[in-house]
């Protein structure tokens, strides 16, 4: 597992990284990006629950992993030329991930505070960015490219971060 999650840290920040360099020819083949980013998360999620010994017919994420997989194909097969379709999914599924990260990262951790607030600040802002990009998608779509890339980063740095609030508060209590 500690190896599976080195791999997934780098590969995520390796992911992000490339976003940025490239946003504007990322932006030209988003159906493709958005269609994989959707199918890499589903299979994230299924390798975490296999290595973590949680897969079952009974599971709840094995729902989310096959939506990712049906809606990242449809995005790469149906959005080819359409933008607008692209954007609304990538849009929905971004204000669903957000409202599932409220409720898991900020609500339930609050051991956390920073990360907590931060977090939330995070959800809140890409669920206004979401619905701004499900309203207008040719005008919103590059910067929602810029937040695949910090997405992509945060996805695997923000564990190091609660790591280090702890060591900071660990040090506040022993002062």
């Amino acid at each position: 597992m500690k190896l599976y999650k080195k791999i997934r840290a780098a590969l995520f920040v390796l992911l992000g990284l490339l976003t940025f360099l490239f946003n504007k020819a990322i932006e030209e083949k988003i159906n493709y990006v958005i269609g994989a980013v959707m199918i890499l998360y589903g299979i994230d999620i299924l390798l975490e629950d296999i290595l973590e010994s949680k897969l079952s017919l009974h599971h709840t994420r094995l729902s989310e992993y096959l939506v990712l997989f049906i809606l990242g194909i449809i995005t790469i097969i149906l959005g080819k030329d359409n933008l607008d379709l692209t954007c609304i999914i990538w849009a929905i599924w971004s204000i669903d991930r957000e409202t599932i990260e409220i409720s898991h990262k900020v609500l339930h951790n609050t051991d956390h505070l920073v990360s907590c607030i931060v977090n939330g600040i995070e959800s809140i802002v890409v669920i206004i960015l979401s619905a701004l990009l499900i309203t207008n998608p040719h005008h919103h779509c590059h910067l929602h490219v810029l937040l695949l890339g910090i997405e992509l980063i945060l996805e695997v740095t923000w564990p190091y971060i609660n790591i280090l609030e702890d060591k900071i508060n660990a040090l506040k209590v022993n002062k």
